[in-house]
């Protein structure tokens, strides 16, 4: 009984301090909140386009999709963008999208890809990022 009551006690403790509470955040929505860094890109990622949950379960897609990952993982002189870009193998095609930071990287890139994927149509939806 003792155990039931303190239990009751510290959750009206915490919903006194959850409701009082000035600091609280507040979700803003409309021309109120603050504009996305990269609108054109938010909007198409939200797109019906490939995502990871369309990788194949073969085992050679995901053997290929495993390799190119690592491969850009490895390479140092790749940014953490680029080192971030999705990866999909599926039915012999492998599918980039994301943003990195320059066509020069995005030319590594796919010469990575090609090292591992040469039976594989490459579908490249890489974006160097604007210039600032």
């Amino acid at each position: 009984m003792k155990t039931y009551a303190t239990f009751l006690l510290i959750v009206g403790m915490l919903a006194a301090c959850e409701t009082n509470n000035p600091t609280s955040i507040t979700h803003t929505t409309g021309a109120s909140a603050g504009a996305p860094d990269n609108p054109s890109s938010n909007v198409r990622q939200r797109s019906a386009a490939a995502t990871a949950m369309d990788q194949g379960t073969d085992q050679a897609d995901l053997d290929v999709a495993r390799d190119i990952r690592q491969a850009l993982m490895a390479n140092a002189q790749l940014s953490l963008s680029a080192k971030d870009v999705t990866v999909i193998a599926n039915a012999g095609v492998v599918i980039l999208r994301g943003t990195v930071h320059s066509a020069d990287e995005k030319r590594t890139i796919e010469a990575r890809v090609g090292a591992y994927a040469d039976n594989y149509v490459l579908d490249d939806q890489l974006e160097p990022a604007p210039e600032k």
